[in-house]
């Protein structure tokens, strides 16, 4: 169960309508987990200041209890990375700006409406 947070100071109104739909499928495809398992917000327009300006910038926050190796983190990071390129019309130089962080919680740091995620069966 995937939970991906993407922070960004980029405004809503600059990005394209789908995308959020489109970053989660393309997320999907790349660790291969069906899109229904994925949960994925938004947060645009956030105050964010990086290297002392606020310059477009974004910071990806990925948890999932099934940890890729660094070649799966690599590959996912490039991917995503360049599907936010692509649809937000950035250049490299921007891009340095954006970062993708890993994170696997244990099974029991995370909790449901019926209990922790340990407990199902």
């Amino acid at each position: 169960m995937p939970l991906i947070v993407i922070n960004t100071n980029i405004q809503k109104s600059l990005i394209p309508e789908g995308f959020l739909k489109g970053f989660t499928k393309v997320y999907s495809e790349a660790v291969g987990r069906e899109e229904k398992a994925i949960n994925c917000s938004l947060f645009s327009g956030v105050e964010m200041i990086k290297n002392g300006t606020d310059d477009p910038a974004c910071v990806i926050t990925i948890q999932h209890t099934i940890s890729q190796d660094t070649d799966g983190r690599r590959a996912t990071n490039k991917i995503l990375l360049d599907y936010m390129q692509t649809q937000l019309k950035l250049t490299d130089d921007i891009m340095t700006r954006f970062n993708v962080v890993f994170l696997t919680p244990g099974r029991d740091e995370i909790g449901t409406s019926t209990g922790l995620l340990c407990d199902k069966k």
